[in-house]
Order: structure tokens, then sequence, then C-alpha cells
């Protein structure tokens, strides 16, 4: 059995924040939240206002198959307090695209990442980057 290498296609701070700035609205907290929280895109995408809970998000399945809760201190807090106000009538979602869920957005992706001027990166290394921060910063878990 080969042995496979670790990834290396991580993002630093200032990566992100200019991806952030070059991404369409609707993606803008959209991927704040996945760098923030480190969650898969579809936990992310879809996330109902039902499940959040004072101080918490609460989603009874991922993709394993496990719940998964998320404490809302910080920035999260703060992202998820601001996003009432993009609330679409009869939507569900708590990010959402004029209301219709998010599906596909490679393009923007590709797009953004471009413009901004580094290597382009898949959208999951986010994911990545927000576990690698978190180790650093001595959160485990």
């Amino acid at each position: 059995m080969t042995e496979s290498f670790p990834r290396q296609d991580f993002f630093e701070p200032k990566e992100v924040e200019s991806i952030l700035s070059r991404l369409p609205g609707y993606l803008q907290d959209y991927v704040l939240f996945t760098w923030l929280s480190g969650w898969r895109k579809g936990s992310i995408s879809s996330l109902t206002w039902e499940h959040v809970h004072k101080g918490e998000i609460r989603v009874p399945t991922s993709k394993n198959g496990e719940s998964l809760v998320l404490s809302l201190t910080g920035d999260l807090l703060s992202l998820i307090r601001m996003r009432p106000s993009e609330r679409v009538e009869d939507c569900p979602y708590v990010f959402h695209r004029c209301g219709a869920f998010i599906r596909d957005f490679r393009k923007a992706w590709y797009k953004a990442t471009k413009k901004a001027g580094g290597p382009w990166r898949v959208f999951h290394a986010l994911r990545r980057s927000s576990a690698r921060d978190r180790i650093r910063a001595g959160v485990h878990g």
C-alpha cells in the first residue's frame, strides 16, 4: 500500500480576505463561515434557521452520519447575528442565493481566486486551513 503525501494547499488569512472581497455578495458570508467553522460545503448549504439555537448551531446529521454542534462565539457569532438581514420569505436557509439553495459555485470560486492573484486552490482547502489554524491556536476537537 502506498502512503499518500499530506496536503499542501492551505489558505493564509490574507489570501482568504482577498478572495472574499472578490466573491459575489451571496457567497461572501458562506465562504467566511466555511473558513471560521471548518464545516463541509454540504453541511453549510443545507444549514437552516431551525438548526440555529441560542449560542450554537445543531445539525442532526452530517456526511459521516454524526450530529454537528458548533458553539457560536467571536466572529462566528457576529456572522450569524448579521444573517437575518439577508432572510428571504419562505427560505429556510441561513446561506442562500436570493432565497434559493446554493449548489454549485465553482465558476464564481475560480474567478475570485484567480482575481486574488494567488495560486488556485479547491474550496475544500478552506476546511483544511480551518483545522490547521485551530490546531495552531491550541484548540483541538
